[in-house]
């Protein structure tokens, strides 16, 4: 189940310190993905175990899965903290959000996983990495959107 509180103590515990030590943030995109990440492992209520980290949320991936028309890659990762958790469309940015971190982490036996990390480190260095990160995985923005629409309904449940 989704944890709202374990996906704000998230947020303020990866954006914040960072933001506030170094004055530099790692991508809003994947603060909010790594939110989800975590949230969706807690329990219902304190003293609740937690379901291991990695675990797939089918009702996040279903938001992503059965959107028609989902937000492209580059305006996802362009995407302010306030866009993913306040906006319009936050449902589906945060959803699109944790489908495309759960990828990096899990998708393909877990291989993008260090590219991500590696990409993560750039952008903490300041460098923007929607570019980087698409020229590492090889791909393009809509090949990645649609493989990670297509991991997204694999595990909707």
């Amino acid at each position: 189940m989704r944890h709202p509180e374990a996906h704000s103590s998230v947020t303020k515990a990866i954006a914040a310190p960072l933001r506030r030590v170094t004055f530099r943030q790692i991508p809003p995109w994947s603060v909010a993905g790594f939110a989800e990440y975590f949230a969706v492992t807690a329990g219902t209520k304190p003293g609740d175990p937690w379901a291991p980290l990695g675990t797939p949320y089918p009702p996040l991936f279903r938001v992503f899965a059965d959107d028609p028309s989902p937000i492209p890659m580059k305006q996802l990762m362009r995407s302010s903290l306030g866009d993913l958790n306040r906006g319009n469309d936050a449902g589906r940015r945060s959803a699109e959000a944790y489908a495309l971190v759960h990828y990096l982490m899990h998708g393909d036996g877990g291989v993008h996983r260090d590219v991500f990390f590696q990409q993560l480190r750039q952008a903490w260095k300041g460098r923007s990495i929607e570019e980087d990160l698409l020229k590492a995985l090889d791909t393009n923005e809509a090949k990645l959107l649609s493989t990670v629409q297509a991991y997204a309904k694999s595990h909707a449940g």
